[in-house]
């Protein structure tokens, strides 16, 4: 170019106080300093004054955020699908309109600017280096403080990569300042840019005309912080809805409340036993706590078996769910993730001794294995269990978890679970595979009898053996997965475990990942892996923290069917939303089997909300969550119908994303014209809803906060009410014995006792029913009703539990001077001092027992000719002399 040209180029001065500065094209002090290394920019001129200003800037902007300063283009704590690092040019306040919740701190735009300023660059190496910027190769790339991409509690990120060309412009840079400018001399010694040297001495401007520059807004004091949806404090318990955060690397999932309840899932396969019980929510993989000043075994999460003395926490992360339990002498922080690599979970658990002395301490880990349909195991969970075989795994202390095939084109599924790393403070492991002596018959699920037995240590093989060292362990037909880990902590010390569990199809995958995470390198790596693709995943789907968050509340309406307080119709649609018969949708491609998320929409406003579900859809297709979205489009009819066609292309995206039709995918995406329905196909889309939510312009957000509000106002009128806490009975961890009956001569009733001190060891049921009706009783007043058919049209709840056989139907009884409250039957709430007596009947059965003076029998029957009539009869003796 023209010397002449020079002063003819486009240069917008600035001021910044009595200082005047250029504007480069990104602002970064990769642009302002990098012609430095080479070109000796006297002072005074216009070059070595606009770096000097960018320098001045850059130490403003950061003193005012509380970090090292050194803004410019480069790579940052994000990643593409590859891991590699992503790059950027980046730069602060006036010099160009970065977004202000941009932070990245790279350390060699301070040695760069040690040219310009060596002193102050000089400090903020240092401070840098304070901060653990320093590695084997020199400064890193680069600390992103960006607030949305923390994965932790930390302030900043490492971006650990070095990049050849930043090296090399820190090593020059420091050369210009330590050897008197021996760089610049080089290129100035070039004869082309000697020729022009003299545009070098430019001097600056007196004045400077004003730029325009649209202000840039101060960075909100929220965006400092960590965003709610990804890392929030959940605490158990404290509102009507708990949101569930799903885990999973597509192929293994887990899903978690803040209680601690959930469920472990491979592809279609429940590993873990669930049931579809939002009051309850007693069912996934638990840890037990018990010790010496404990020894009822307690759950270090909320649910199952909550310890009054403890508080309990919870907090959510985008890639994992950590659990808090804390007691005056102990603390139990418990993190679960999946690993994007491997089908398997791990659940670290972090024991620490408060106390000034030692702590005998026993650990369990316990869930209750199906590998099989959730929906199999629900219809016949006793029949499912029959096919469950156990083995123990010494040298790698493992419970394998093997299911036949039924079929010989069938392939077995199996599960593992096993110590991924112990502790020094071990002192022994036991282990238990019979449900029922893990729980005890009859117990409430808050009281396991825990029931362990000795682990077997590795035997020799017998001859011809491959050299397996697996034994076979008995399940009882019934299974349970129970590894219990005795401790030893001392005081003021604390222990560290990780359980894994781990899914497949081939024993020779599943041994050989077994044996993979039993090095500690594997069992970092899959948690760094999980933390980092997370990230990736939730970027690709430009998911924000409150549609996040939102989706997780969204996901428990979609595996729990909730109450719906917002249920009523509309005022004169009570009519027409009368019918529910999902027969009427199939015309549709939709089953009606799947939870429904109904969305009416009708005007482009509405587009947000839509956009975001599709977000959703995503999330919750990852994590193996069934739903159908169903759209109601009510756009009035034109030839354009420009929502119609943005809904349609949310609809194709979706389909292309999940890679089969609708109608195939675990989630369903539907479009339909509003005035296309009849009313009866309204009627069943309302009724089957979990969900319905109206695009009227407002974000997600604001639906889920106005939904959620209706649970909580119906779950504030359910706690104004009076109640009456009832105590379950008291039990005894050692096997009760078992009750012996006989047949009464005189009346053919088979008659035995049970109770606290006796009991059956499996229930023993009597069958009330005429052709029309129905009914069973077993010893524990445990049973259900039905009518015509007792699987498909049962009128209570039926459990198919020989061992907790908790009761759907029951009477209790209430003594008005003391409160007290007690079963008439001996279930999980009956009398522990009463003996009851109990009598199966042809037609009817009869339970009586004494509680002090008071003499007490309940008979029921079902007549054998009328049909839909069953009776209770309650009778009541006072045989003392108070009434």
């Amino acid at each position: 170019m023209p010397v002449g040209h020079w002063s003819s180029l486009g240069r917008p001065f600035y001021a910044l106080g009595a200082c005047v500065g250029l504007r480069s094209w990104a602002g970064s002090m990769f642009e302002y300093l990098m012609p430095t290394l080479v070109l000796s920019e006297p002072p005074g001129s216009v070059l070595y004054q606009a770096c000097a200003t960018a320098v001045r800037e850059q130490i403003a902007f950061a003193r005012g955020e509380d970090v090292p300063w050194g803004i410019s283009e480069s790579a940052y704590a994000g990643s593409d699908h590859t891991l590699a690092y992503q790059y950027a040019a980046k730069c602060p306040g006036s010099l160009h309109r970065t977004p202000p919740d941009e932070l990245v701190i790279a350390p060699y735009a301070s040695a760069l600017a040690a040219q310009v300023d060596p002193l102050r660059a000089c400090a903020n190496l240092m401070a840098l280096q304070a901060m653990g910027a320093r590695a084997r190769y020199g400064f890193v790339e680069a600390l992103d403080f960006t607030a949305a991409r923390q994965s932790g509690s930390e302030a900043f990120t490492r971006v650990d990569t070095f990049m050849s060309h930043h090296q090399g412009m820190t090593i020059v840079a420091l050369a210009n300042v330590l050897r008197d400018g021996v760089a610049q001399r080089w290129g100035m010694a070039d004869a082309h840019i000697e020729a022009v040297a003299s545009t070098l001495h430019e001097k600056v401007p007196r004045e400077v005309t004003a730029l325009y520059s649209p202000a840039v807004a101060p960075m909100p004091q929220v965006s400092r912080r960590r965003s709610p949806g990804l890392l929030r404090e959940v605490l158990p318990g404290s509102g009507a809805l708990e949101p569930t955060h799903l885990l999973s690397n597509g192929r293994y999932s887990v899903a978690l409340r803040a209680n601690g309840a959930g469920w472990s899932r491979w592809g279609g396969l429940g590993i873990t036993r669930w049931r579809d019980d939002a009051l309850r929510d007693a069912h996934g993989s638990f840890f037990f706590l018990r010790w010496d000043r404990q020894p009822q075994p307690v759950s270090i999460t909320q649910h199952p078996a909550p310890d009054p003395a403890a508080v309990y926490q919870s907090t959510y992360h985008s890639d994992r769910v950590c659990f808090d339990a804390a007691w005056p002498q102990l603390q139990a922080h418990t993190t679960v993730w999946v690993s994007p690599e491997d089908d398997i979970e791990f659940r670290q658990v972090e024991l620490r001794n408060l106390s000034d002395r030692p702590l005998e301490i026993e650990l369990m880990s316990a869930f209750e294995v199906t590998l099989t349909d959730p929906r199999a195991d629900e219809s016949h969970p006793a029949f499912t269990s029959l096919f469950v075989r156990a083995r123990w795994q010494p040298s790698q202390q493992a419970l394998l978890f093997e299911r036949a095939p039924r079929l010989a084109t069938e392939r077995g599924a199996r599960a593992a679970h096993f110590l991924a790393q112990s502790d020094p403070q071990v002192a022994g492991v036991r282990l238990q595979t019979d449900r029922q002596r893990w729980r005890g018959r009859n117990h409430d699920t808050s009281q396991p009898m825990a029931q362990f037995d000795a682990a077997q240590a590795a035997s020799d093989p017998p001859p011809g053996d491959s050299g397996s060292d697996d034994i076979a362990l008995d399940t009882g037909l019934d299974p349970v997965c129970a590894l219990a880990v005795q401790l030893r902590i001392a005081p003021n010390a604390k222990a560290q475990l990780i359980f894994a569990t781990a899914a497949s199809d081939d024993e020779g995958v599943l041994r050989a990942t077994i044996d993979k995470y039993r090095q500690a390198s594997h069992v970092q790596r899959a948690s760094l892996m999980s933390a980092t693709l997370t990230g990736i995943r939730l970027r690709a789907l430009r998911i924000g923290a409150e549609d996040f968050a939102g989706a997780q509340l969204l996901t428990t309406a979609l595996v729990l069917t909730l109450a719906r307080p917002q249920g009523r119709p509309p005022a004169g649609e009570a009519s027409s939303l009368a019918l529910c018969d999902r027969r009427l949708l199939w015309r549709f491609g939709l089953s009606g089997d799947r939870p429904i998320l109904l969305v009416s929409a009708g005007a482009p406003q509405g587009l947000g909300l839509l956009r975001s579900l599709a977000k959703a859809m995503r999330v919750w297709s990852w994590g193996g969550i069934a739903c159908d979205l169903v759209i109601l489009n009510a756009e009035p009819a034109s030839y354009e119908m420009p929502l119609h066609r943005e809904i349609g292309a949310l609809r194709d995206r979706h389909v292309a994303d999940t890679g089969a039709p609708s109608g195939n995918a675990g989630t369903g995406f539907y479009l339909l014209r509003a005035e296309e329905l009849s009313p009866g196909e309204l009627s069943t889309l309302h009724c089957l809803a979990r969900v319905r939510l109206q695009a009227d312009g407002r974000p997600l957000s604001h639906h889920v906060q106005e939904w959620s509000g209706w649970h909580e106002k119906a779950f504030e009128l359910r706690h104004d009410t009076s109640t009456a806490v009832v105590a379950t009975v008291a039990r005894r961890e050692a096997p009760l014995p078992a009750s012996t009956g006989s047949f009464d001569a005189a009346t053919g009733d088979f008659k035995f006792e049970a109770g606290a001190r006796v009991r059956p060891a499996r229930p023993w049921i009597n069958v009330l029913a005429n052709p029309d009706f129905g009914a069973q009783l077993s010893e524990s007043g445990a049973g259900y009703s039905w009518a015509l058919n007792s699987r498909l049209n049962q009128l209570t709840g039926w459990s198919n539990d020989p061992v907790g056989d908790p009761p759907s139907e029951w009477f209790l009884l209430q003594d008005l001077d003391t409160h007290a409250v007690w079963s008439v039957a001996p279930s999980a709430w009956g009398d522990p001092l009463a003996s009851y007596q109990v009598a199966h009947g042809q037609g009817r059965s009869v339970i009586s027992h004494r509680r002090g003076p008071l003499e007490i029998s309940a008979t029921w029957t079902v007549d054998p000719q009328t049909s839909i009539k069953k009776q209770v009869r309650l009778q009541f003796v006072n045989r003392g002399a108070a009434r």
